[in-house]
C-alpha cells in the first residue's frame, strides 16, 4: 500500500508539470502568428515592436512591427498577391489608422495605444491588406465596417521606404 501511495503522489505532482510544459511549447511565436494571419512567410523579419493590449475576453489592439532587409522575399510575395493593394490607403483604412474628421462627422482612429496615439506612423510608399475577420453573416448584413456593433480586423502594411511590416489587429 505504501508503494502505491508513493507512486500516486509522484504522478499527481509530476502530471501538472508535464501538462504545463506541453502547453508552453505549443504556444506559437509572434512571427508564426503574423505569418499565419497574413498568409505569408515573415521568417526573414526581425521584430522591432510587439504591442498587445488584448484583455481577458480577447478584446483589444495588437501592433507588431517587423524589419526586413532590402532584398527580402516578402516584398516579392506581396507584389504577387491579389489581396495586397498599393498605397494610398482607402477611406476605411485611413479611418482605422489615423481617424476621419469633417464638419459633420468624426471617427477613429481605432488602432491606437493606451494614450490614443496612432500605432502606425504616416506611410506614403508601400502596400496594405485589410482582412475582415467578422463572421460572414455579419459582413453581409453590415458591409460598412463602421456600422457594425463590433470590429474584428487584421491590417497588414508593408512600408517599402523603411522595409517595415506592420501587423495590426482590432478586436472588440
Amino acid at each position: 500500500m505504501k508503494k502505491f501511495l508513493i507512486i500516486a503522489t509522484t504522478f499527481a505532482l509530476i502530471s501538472p508539470i508535464i501538462v504545463i510544459a506541453m502547453f508552453i511549447y505549443n504556444i506559437p511565436s509572434t512571427q508564426e502568428i503574423v505569418a499565419y494571419n497574413l498568409g505569408m512567410d515573415v521568417s526573414e523579419g526581425e521584430i522591432i515592436t510587439n504591442y498587445d493590449e488584448h484583455g481577458f475576453h480577447g478584446d483589444g489592439v495588437t501592433c507588431t512591427i517587423l524589419h526586413f532587409d532590402k532584398n527580402n522575399t516578402l516584398l516579392q510575395e506581396i507584389k504577387k498577391s491579389k489581396t495586397w493593394k498599393s498605397l494610398p490607403f482607402d477611406h476605411t483604412t485611413i479611418t482605422l489608422l489615423y481617424g476621419y474628421k469633417n464638419e459633420n462627422r468624426q471617427a477613429g482612429p481605432y488602432l491606437t495605444d493606451d494614450s490614443d496615439k496612432p500605432l502606425v506612423p504616416k506611410i506614403t510608399e508601400g502596400y496594405y491588406t485589410l482582412i475582415d475577420r467578422q463572421p460572414l453573416s455579419e459582413q453581409v448584413k453590415n458591409q460598412n465596417i463602421f456600422t457594425r456593433g463590433s470590429y474584428n480586423l487584421t491590417l497588414g502594411i508593408y512600408d517599402t521606404k523603411d522595409d517595415l511590416l506592420y501587423y495590426c489587429t482590432l478586436d472588440t
